[in-house]
């Protein structure tokens, strides 16, 4: 048995930005308790999975990795070793071989991609179902700079 979908979850700014100098660029507390809740609420004996880059894992602070209670998996070419109770996975194919073999063992409920920008790129590319887990686009009176990343969700959603 196969996954059914994957889920994709982003904070977006209304112009589009996901970061800024590899980093969220707002502080909101409701926002991160979102995360938390919906990619740690998994069925009972199992556990929810995400999926994230390179960039990203290294953008949360190291006293926050792994996430907690959650499979982690990074894509990355670079990295030679991660903690342990991390997987990591060379290509974009290989972290969904990953998440399918933990799933059809009984140990993955859903799976979470979580970014970045390349990361997401990629699994809209993936010809499965995908799930846009639901946000609210931030809206801020102030401009969010030097945007390093973005992600056009308008034609996707």
């Amino acid at each position: 048995m196969t996954l059914k979908r994957l889920n994709v979850i982003a904070a977006v700014a209304s112009n589009g930005g996901i970061g800024k100098a590899n980093k969220l660029p707002w502080k909101i507390r409701e926002d991160m308790d979102f995360f938390t809740r919906i990619t740690t609420t998994a069925q009972e004996g199992r556990r929810n999975a995400v999926i994230l880059g390179r960039n990203t894992w290294a953008s949360i602070p190291p006293k926050f990795r792994p996430l907690p209670n959650r499979i982690n998996v990074i894509v990355s070419t670079q990295l030679e070793s991660v903690n342990e109770g991390v997987y990591l996975a060379r290509s974009f194919d290989d972290s969904i071989r990953l998440v399918e073999s933990l799933h059809d063992d009984g140990l993955v409920d859903e799976v979470f991609v979580i970014g970045g920008s390349r990361i997401y790129e990629v699994f809209f590319l993936i010809p499965r179902t995908l799930r846009l887990v639901p946000c609210t686009q931030l809206v801020s009176s102030r401009p969010i700079l030097n945007l390093q990343s973005s992600l056009d969700l308008k034609i996707r959603m």
